[in-house]
Protein backbone atom coordinates (compact mmCIF):
# COMPACT_ATOMS: atom_id res chain seq x y z
CA UNK A 1 0.00 0.00 0.00
CA UNK A 2 1.44 3.25 -1.04
CA UNK A 3 1.79 4.51 3.09
CA UNK A 4 4.15 1.78 3.30
CA UNK A 5 6.66 3.78 1.24
CA UNK A 6 7.29 6.23 4.18
CA UNK A 7 8.36 3.38 6.58
CA UNK A 8 9.76 1.54 4.16
CA UNK A 9 11.05 2.84 1.08
CA UNK A 10 11.78 6.14 2.39
CA UNK A 11 13.14 5.23 6.06
CA UNK A 12 16.73 7.00 6.28
CA UNK A 13 17.43 4.05 8.66
CA UNK A 14 16.49 1.05 6.43
CA UNK A 15 18.11 2.94 3.50
CA UNK A 16 21.00 2.70 5.40
CA UNK A 17 20.92 -0.64 6.44
CA UNK A 18 19.67 -2.24 3.00
CA UNK A 19 22.49 0.01 1.00
CA UNK A 20 24.63 -2.97 -0.19
CA UNK A 21 21.48 -4.33 -1.68
CA UNK A 22 22.49 -1.01 -4.45
CA UNK A 23 25.59 -2.74 -5.39
CA UNK A 24 23.32 -6.17 -6.62
CA UNK A 25 21.15 -3.78 -8.77
CA UNK A 26 24.34 -1.85 -10.16
CA UNK A 27 25.98 -5.56 -11.07
CA UNK A 28 22.98 -6.48 -12.41
CA UNK A 29 22.54 -3.14 -14.46
CA UNK A 30 25.85 -3.63 -15.82
CA UNK A 31 25.29 -7.41 -16.83
CA UNK A 32 22.21 -6.28 -18.86
CA UNK A 33 24.07 -3.42 -20.75
CA UNK A 34 27.51 -5.85 -21.65
CA UNK A 35 24.26 -8.04 -23.31
CA UNK A 36 22.74 -5.27 -25.05
CA UNK A 37 26.20 -4.17 -26.45
CA UNK A 38 27.23 -7.93 -27.33
CA UNK A 39 23.63 -8.33 -29.31
CA UNK A 40 23.54 -4.73 -30.64
CA UNK A 41 27.19 -6.09 -32.47
CA UNK A 42 25.90 -9.23 -34.05
CA UNK A 43 22.80 -7.31 -35.55
CA UNK A 44 25.03 -5.40 -36.96
CA UNK A 45 27.09 -7.63 -38.77
CA UNK A 46 25.60 -8.61 -41.69
CA UNK A 47 28.56 -11.84 -42.09
CA UNK A 48 27.99 -12.75 -38.57
CA UNK A 49 25.58 -15.62 -37.61
CA UNK A 50 22.40 -15.06 -35.60
CA UNK A 51 21.73 -18.28 -34.72
CA UNK A 52 22.15 -19.87 -31.02
CA UNK A 53 20.34 -20.30 -27.99
CA UNK A 54 17.42 -17.78 -27.09
CA UNK A 55 16.90 -16.69 -23.83
CA UNK A 56 14.08 -14.14 -22.13
CA UNK A 57 15.82 -11.14 -22.37
CA UNK A 58 16.77 -11.77 -25.69
CA UNK A 59 13.28 -11.86 -26.37
CA UNK A 60 12.89 -8.59 -25.25
CA UNK A 61 15.85 -7.04 -27.19
CA UNK A 62 13.74 -8.44 -30.67
CA UNK A 63 10.86 -7.03 -29.32
CA UNK A 64 12.40 -3.84 -28.58
CA UNK A 65 14.13 -4.25 -32.19
CA UNK A 66 11.54 -4.98 -34.16
CA UNK A 67 9.58 -2.11 -32.54
CA UNK A 68 6.84 -4.66 -31.71
CA UNK A 69 5.06 -6.31 -28.52
CA UNK A 70 6.55 -9.20 -26.95
CA UNK A 71 3.24 -11.18 -26.61
CA UNK A 72 3.76 -13.65 -29.25
CA UNK A 73 6.14 -15.53 -26.24
CA UNK A 74 3.09 -15.21 -23.74
CA UNK A 75 2.91 -16.43 -20.22
CA UNK A 76 -1.94 -15.63 -17.94
CA UNK A 77 -3.78 -17.49 -12.38
CA UNK A 78 -4.82 -21.06 -12.02
CA UNK A 79 -6.49 -23.04 -10.00
CA UNK A 80 -9.55 -21.12 -8.11
CA UNK A 81 -10.01 -20.16 -12.15
CA UNK A 82 -10.25 -23.84 -13.04
CA UNK A 83 -12.68 -24.25 -10.15
CA UNK A 84 -14.77 -21.42 -11.48
CA UNK A 85 -16.37 -23.69 -13.97
CA UNK A 86 -17.27 -25.70 -11.07
CA UNK A 87 -20.30 -22.92 -10.62
CA UNK A 88 -21.38 -23.54 -14.45
CA UNK A 89 -21.39 -27.26 -15.00
CA UNK A 90 -22.93 -26.63 -18.62
CA UNK A 91 -19.26 -24.18 -19.22
CA UNK A 92 -17.31 -27.05 -17.29
CA UNK A 93 -18.42 -29.62 -19.66
CA UNK A 94 -18.04 -27.90 -22.89
CA UNK A 95 -14.54 -26.62 -21.74
CA UNK A 96 -13.92 -30.81 -20.79
CA UNK A 97 -14.93 -31.96 -24.01
CA UNK A 98 -12.73 -29.28 -25.99
CA UNK A 99 -9.66 -30.10 -24.04
CA UNK A 100 -10.40 -34.23 -24.46
CA UNK A 101 -11.17 -34.07 -28.31
CA UNK A 102 -7.87 -32.48 -28.93
CA UNK A 103 -6.11 -34.99 -27.51
CA UNK A 104 -3.51 -33.16 -25.50
CA UNK A 105 -0.47 -34.75 -23.95
CA UNK A 106 0.82 -33.68 -20.60
CA UNK A 107 2.75 -31.74 -20.25
CA UNK A 108 0.52 -29.69 -22.36
CA UNK A 109 2.30 -27.60 -24.56
CA UNK A 110 2.19 -23.68 -25.47
CA UNK A 111 1.09 -24.68 -29.05
CA UNK A 112 -1.24 -26.94 -28.10
CA UNK A 113 -3.26 -24.70 -25.50
CA UNK A 114 -3.07 -21.60 -28.06
CA UNK A 115 -5.56 -23.78 -30.55
CA UNK A 116 -8.46 -24.18 -27.70
CA UNK A 117 -11.02 -21.02 -28.40
CA UNK A 118 -13.17 -22.21 -25.30
CA UNK A 119 -10.45 -22.57 -22.91
CA UNK A 120 -9.33 -19.33 -24.41
CA UNK A 121 -12.26 -17.57 -23.19
CA UNK A 122 -12.41 -19.12 -19.83
CA UNK A 123 -8.85 -17.78 -18.87
CA UNK A 124 -9.90 -14.22 -20.53
CA UNK A 125 -13.28 -14.25 -18.53
CA UNK A 126 -11.86 -15.95 -15.33
CA UNK A 127 -9.18 -12.95 -15.59
CA UNK A 128 -11.91 -10.07 -16.27
CA UNK A 129 -14.61 -11.59 -12.90
CA UNK A 130 -10.94 -12.33 -10.20
CA UNK A 131 -8.30 -9.92 -11.29
CA UNK A 132 -5.58 -10.65 -9.51
CA UNK A 133 -5.20 -7.17 -7.74
CA UNK A 134 -7.62 -6.03 -5.55
CA UNK A 135 -6.65 -2.04 -4.95
CA UNK A 136 -5.97 0.48 -6.33
CA UNK A 137 -2.76 1.16 -8.93
CA UNK A 138 -1.78 4.60 -7.97
CA UNK A 139 -0.28 7.33 -10.63
CA UNK A 140 0.39 10.73 -9.64
CA UNK A 141 -1.04 13.66 -11.99
CA UNK A 142 2.01 14.93 -13.87
CA UNK A 143 2.94 18.56 -14.25
CA UNK A 144 0.44 19.77 -17.20
CA UNK A 145 -2.29 18.23 -14.98
CA UNK A 146 -5.40 16.22 -15.89
CA UNK A 147 -8.51 17.18 -17.64
CA UNK A 148 -11.22 14.25 -16.71
CA UNK A 149 -14.11 13.44 -19.16
CA UNK A 150 -16.46 15.69 -17.76
CA UNK A 151 -13.99 19.10 -17.75
CA UNK A 152 -12.91 18.78 -14.55
CA UNK A 153 -9.41 19.56 -13.87
CA UNK A 154 -7.06 17.70 -11.63
CA UNK A 155 -3.91 19.90 -10.53
CA UNK A 156 -0.50 18.11 -10.55
CA UNK A 157 0.60 15.90 -8.31
CA UNK A 158 -3.26 14.25 -7.56
CA UNK A 159 -3.14 10.94 -6.16
CA UNK A 160 -5.22 8.79 -9.54
CA UNK A 161 -5.90 4.87 -9.19
CA UNK A 162 -8.35 2.59 -11.25
CA UNK A 163 -9.12 -0.34 -9.47
CA UNK A 164 -9.36 -3.84 -12.18
CA UNK A 165 -11.94 -4.85 -10.32
CA UNK A 166 -14.46 -2.12 -10.59
CA UNK A 167 -13.03 -1.25 -14.43
CA UNK A 168 -13.52 -5.13 -15.58
CA UNK A 169 -16.96 -4.54 -15.27
CA UNK A 170 -17.67 -1.73 -17.24
CA UNK A 171 -20.49 -1.64 -19.76
CA UNK A 172 -18.04 -2.05 -22.64
CA UNK A 173 -18.05 -5.97 -21.33
CA UNK A 174 -21.60 -6.96 -22.48
CA UNK A 175 -24.43 -7.81 -20.14
CA UNK A 176 -24.34 -10.54 -16.96
CA UNK A 177 -20.60 -8.80 -15.87
CA UNK A 178 -21.24 -10.33 -12.35
CA UNK A 179 -21.17 -13.70 -14.06
CA UNK A 180 -18.95 -15.88 -15.80
CA UNK A 181 -19.60 -15.95 -19.39
CA UNK A 182 -16.64 -17.62 -21.59
CA UNK A 183 -19.50 -16.85 -24.52
CA UNK A 184 -18.64 -13.01 -24.44
CA UNK A 185 -15.57 -13.54 -25.76
CA UNK A 186 -16.38 -15.61 -28.53
CA UNK A 187 -17.77 -15.36 -32.18
CA UNK A 188 -21.45 -14.59 -32.09
CA UNK A 189 -24.14 -15.30 -34.60
CA UNK A 190 -25.14 -12.05 -35.20
CA UNK A 191 -21.93 -10.23 -35.77
CA UNK A 192 -19.63 -10.51 -38.61
CA UNK A 193 -15.88 -11.21 -38.06
CA UNK A 194 -14.78 -7.57 -38.13
CA UNK A 195 -17.53 -6.53 -35.93
CA UNK A 196 -16.24 -9.62 -33.39
CA UNK A 197 -12.66 -8.79 -33.81
CA UNK A 198 -13.60 -4.62 -33.29
CA UNK A 199 -15.73 -6.02 -29.99
CA UNK A 200 -12.99 -8.15 -28.50
CA UNK A 201 -10.35 -5.89 -29.78
CA UNK A 202 -12.06 -3.37 -27.10
CA UNK A 203 -12.30 -5.56 -23.96
CA UNK A 204 -8.86 -6.65 -24.22
CA UNK A 205 -7.90 -2.50 -24.36
CA UNK A 206 -10.32 -2.39 -21.27
CA UNK A 207 -9.25 -5.06 -19.29
CA UNK A 208 -6.93 -3.97 -16.62
CA UNK A 209 -6.22 -7.18 -15.23
CA UNK A 210 -2.32 -6.71 -15.57
CA UNK A 211 -2.13 -3.12 -15.63
CA UNK A 212 -2.21 -1.18 -19.11
CA UNK A 213 0.81 0.78 -21.16
CA UNK A 214 4.18 1.06 -19.93
CA UNK A 215 3.03 0.61 -16.37
CA UNK A 216 1.72 -3.19 -17.46
CA UNK A 217 2.89 -6.12 -15.73
CA UNK A 218 6.14 -7.25 -17.35
CA UNK A 219 5.35 -10.78 -15.79
CA UNK A 220 2.24 -11.80 -17.38
CA UNK A 221 3.72 -13.22 -20.12
CA UNK A 222 4.93 -16.23 -17.70
CA UNK A 223 1.55 -16.10 -16.29
CA UNK A 224 -0.40 -16.82 -19.08
CA UNK A 225 2.23 -19.62 -19.67
CA UNK A 226 1.41 -21.37 -16.77
CA UNK A 227 -1.87 -21.18 -17.09
CA UNK A 228 -2.27 -22.00 -20.45
CA UNK A 229 -0.30 -24.90 -20.15
CA UNK A 230 -1.54 -26.24 -16.42
CA UNK A 231 -5.54 -25.88 -16.43
CA UNK A 232 -6.25 -28.07 -19.62
CA UNK A 233 -3.68 -30.48 -17.78
CA UNK A 234 -5.66 -30.21 -14.51
CA UNK A 235 -8.44 -30.99 -16.55
CA UNK A 236 -7.17 -33.60 -17.73
CA UNK A 237 -6.13 -35.47 -15.27
CA UNK A 238 -9.21 -34.68 -12.70
CA UNK A 239 -12.28 -34.39 -12.96
CA UNK A 240 -12.80 -31.39 -10.59
CA UNK A 241 -16.42 -31.07 -8.50
CA UNK A 242 -17.18 -28.28 -5.61
CA UNK A 243 -18.69 -29.40 -3.16
CA UNK A 244 -21.19 -27.00 -2.69
CA UNK A 245 -22.07 -24.94 -5.75
CA UNK A 246 -24.51 -22.72 -3.87
CA UNK A 247 -21.61 -21.57 -1.26
CA UNK A 248 -20.41 -18.30 -1.85
CA UNK A 249 -16.38 -17.98 -1.95
CA UNK A 250 -15.00 -15.74 0.85
CA UNK A 251 -12.34 -13.36 -0.73
CA UNK A 252 -9.77 -11.35 1.20
CA UNK A 253 -7.81 -8.83 -0.24
CA UNK A 254 -4.40 -7.84 0.67
CA UNK A 255 -3.43 -6.28 -2.95
CA UNK A 256 -3.61 -9.93 -4.27
CA UNK A 257 -6.74 -11.47 -3.57
CA UNK A 258 -6.96 -14.63 -2.64
CA UNK A 259 -10.29 -17.57 -2.48
CA UNK A 260 -10.89 -19.13 0.77
CA UNK A 261 -12.74 -21.90 2.28
CA UNK A 262 -13.09 -23.57 -1.65
CA UNK A 263 -14.37 -27.29 -0.62
CA UNK A 264 -14.09 -28.99 -3.92
CA UNK A 265 -13.48 -33.00 -4.88
CA UNK A 266 -10.58 -34.31 -7.39
CA UNK A 267 -11.32 -37.60 -9.11
CA UNK A 268 -8.77 -39.27 -10.84
CA UNK A 269 -9.66 -39.44 -14.87
CA UNK A 270 -8.95 -42.71 -16.48
CA UNK A 271 -6.90 -42.04 -19.65
CA UNK A 272 -5.31 -45.05 -21.46
CA UNK A 273 -4.47 -43.17 -24.77
CA UNK A 274 -2.85 -40.27 -23.58
CA UNK A 275 0.42 -39.35 -22.98
CA UNK A 276 0.27 -38.57 -18.85
CA UNK A 277 3.06 -39.03 -16.76
CA UNK A 278 1.17 -39.04 -13.75
CA UNK A 279 -1.67 -37.53 -11.87
CA UNK A 280 0.40 -36.64 -8.84
CA UNK A 281 1.96 -33.94 -11.09
CA UNK A 282 -1.19 -32.00 -11.43
CA UNK A 283 -1.53 -32.37 -7.58
CA UNK A 284 1.80 -30.35 -7.00
CA UNK A 285 -0.09 -27.54 -8.04
CA UNK A 286 -3.17 -28.10 -5.09
CA UNK A 287 -0.43 -27.75 -2.19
Amino acid sequence: MPWTAYWLKLNPVVGYLSKDSHMFVGWTVKRIQERIEERQKIYSDTTRSKDGPVDFLDIFLEAARSDRDPSGYNFTLLIDWTLSCGSYPSRKERLVQEIHTAKLGVPVSWKQAQKLRYLDACIKEALRLCPAIGLGLERKVPAAGLEMPDGYMLPEGTNVSMNAWVVNRRDIFGEELEDFVPERWLWQGNESIEQHRDRTSQMKRADLTFGSGARACTGKYIAFLEIYKVVPALLLEFDIELMDEEADWITINRWTVRQNEIQCRLKPRKQPNTTSQSGYLALDYLK
